[in-house]
């Protein structure tokens, strides 16, 4: 499995790192455009680095949070934060299997949290179109955390090496 000066990367940790490096732009993309454009008469554009002030704000006072932005904005946290961090953990995580299902499971949660959440309140709740429209970054919202929960999932153990020759393995 060694070539050269490390390992090889095998295909499968390929499309795991270009999944989680989609993902990466997808949040970055969140951050920079438009995620929703609403008010009353003018709609007004609400970009996604002023998400981070209202997160701040609700996790910091309990007293008005209802249980559904509180998932939402928890799982927004833990999903940027792995966003950030797993494009560089990939050849670790696929040499450790509890590393990768504590990964996974997050990943996991953080998809649910942000992109089920979103899409389960816009199907039964849908917003009034006079007042609210999607940006251009509500896409990208609601693909980072799939994008790094499929990237995670595209992470392959790493065999490992044992002394027995190759025939006496076939036994």
């Amino acid at each position: 499995m060694e070539k050269g000066n490390g390992p090889v990367m095998r295909v499968s940790d390929r499309v795991a790192t270009v999944l989680l490096a989609t993902a990466v732009v997808c949040l970055l993309l969140v951050q920079v455009l438009p995620v929703v454009h609403f008010g009353s008469g003018k709609l007004e554009p609400f970009h996604g680095y002023e998400i981070w002030a209202e997160v701040v704000e609700m996790l910091t006072e309990f007293d008005d949070a209802n249980a559904v932005d509180l998932v939402i904005n928890t799982a927004l946290v833990l999903g940027s934060g792995l966003v950030l961090v797993s494009p560089f953990v990939v050849m670790p995580v696929s040499v450790n299997r509890v590393l990768w299902w504590c990964l996974a499971i997050c990943s996991g949660m953080a998809a649910v949290g942000v992109s089920g959440t979103l899409g389960w309140m816009l199907l039964t709740d849908p917003p009034d179109p006079a007042h609210w429209r999607r940006g251009a970054g509500f896409p990208f919202l609601m693909s980072f955390p799939l994008f790094h929960f499929a990237g995670v999932l595209w992470i392959r153990r790493r065999e490992t090496c044992t002394d027995l020759a190759p025939e006496a393995e076939a036994r």
